[in-house]
């Protein structure tokens, strides 16, 4: 009768027990579900950011080579503007000269804006750069979780397995 009484008893503590330990599992595993949810929201986020950063990036490529052709366009300008006022040596040089002068302004302005675009390309590059790392880290945390509530469930595999035996 008193191995039964203490049979009776440890059975009780031990029911005890792993109804905490079930209690503690469903809290930590909601906890974890929650850490996953936010962790793939901030990815989808990362994911957004970076295409919208990606198409950016290819606008201002695209505006880059127009600045360029427009730059060629000038340069080529120029130089037919200089060998027209070498030829025509005397004919309207003044107003050729002002023309050259603007026109050298312009392609001033649009080295800079070209200069400035390569700048924001870069800066957005490294932008993009800079969430791939930050995806990858949450990558490693999810992996990491992951990893962590297969060991909680094999924890408490293995204590359901014990209580079964008793």
């Amino acid at each position: 009768i008193n191995r039964q009484l203490v049979f009776l008893s440890m059975n009780k503590k031990l029911s005890r027990e792993a109804q905490e330990n079930d209690e503690k599992l469903r809290k930590i595993q909601l906890s974890m579900t929650r850490c996953v949810k936010e962790l793939s929201d901030d990815k989808e986020a990362l994911f957004h950011k970076n295409h919208l950063l990606g198409n950016d990036c290819q606008k201002n490529t695209e505006r880059i080579k127009l600045l360029e052709e427009e730059v060629e366009f000038y340069q080529n300008k120029e130089g037919l503007l200089k060998h027209q006022a070498n030829v025509e040596a005397g004919k309207n040089i003044q107003a050729l000269e002002m023309e050259l002068e603007l026109l050298t302004e312009r392609y001033n302005k649009v080295c800079e804006e070209e200069d400035a675009l390569k700048n924001e390309v870069q800066e957005l590059h490294d932008e993009v750069l800079q969430f791939e790392v930050a995806h990858g880290r949450i990558v490693e945390e999810l992996a990491e979780k992951t990893t962590s509530i297969e060991r909680l469930e094999l924890l408490l595999n293995d204590e359901k397995r014990k209580y079964s035996e008793i």
